[in-house]
């Protein structure tokens, strides 16, 4: 029971720490496992402005909820979800091609 209780304990203050930290208005740049560079805007609209090494786009969308996000790109050619930190974000993506990589990115402006 005190082993289950710490656990309980430990959840609701690593989500307390980071409740409140949106990702709106915020963005975010790193290097992904693939070491491609991205930079990511997320929009206070739920839209979400990206850049990848082929350009820069405005067709993803966001959502966030407490320390989760989900994130899509180009009409769900790519999907992502990950969790939100301090200052950083760190996410799984997959594509329809079912490729898998990982991006951890840090907080880099606020727009």
């Amino acid at each position: 029971m005190k082993k289950f209780s710490l656990v309980i304990v430990t959840f609701f203050i690593s989500v307390s720490l980071y409740a409140g930290q949106s990702v709106r208005g915020n963005t975010y740049s790193g290097i992904d496992s693939d070491g491609d560079n991205y930079v990511y805007e997320f929009l206070n609209d739920g839209k979400l402005k990206y850049t990848s090494p082929s350009g820069t786009y405005t067709n993803g969308s966001w959502q966030q909820y407490e320390t989760a996000i989900y994130i899509q790109r180009n009409e769900h050619y790519v999907d992502c979800v990950g969790m939100v930190g301090k200052e950083s974000l760190k996410f799984k993506c997959w594509n329809v091609k079912n490729n898998f990589w990982i991006h951890e990115v840090k907080k880099s402006k606020s727009l």
